[in-house]
């Protein structure tokens, strides 16, 4: 994925990828954390499907999460790409 944001102060955050199964879920969370400052930034992860040995290669639905702080803050996301191969 590909994201662009700005945070008056700075935080950072993390991204996720929740996979539905027949009994519940299970999450994959992207190598890198999600850092926000009052100026522009870009940032761009990837999950290398192969090397996920929990992911299911197929699931009924699947989700693209934030984990957002969960103190009080200000975040902008001016663009977010999803990308899948």
């Amino acid at each position: 994925f590909y994201l662009k944001n700005r945070a008056p102060s700075a935080i950072s955050y993390r991204a996720c990828l929740r996979s539905g199964l027949d009994d519940g879920f299970v999450d994959h969370f992207f190598g890198l954390d999600i850092v926000a400052y009052n100026a522009p930034a870009a940032h761009t992860d990837l999950l290398k499907i192969e090397e996920q040995r929990r992911l299911p290669r197929r699931a009924p639905w699947r989700e693209f999460i934030l984990f957002l702080p969960t103190q009080s803050f200000e975040l902008q996301i001016s663009d977010l790409r999803l990308f899948a191969a």
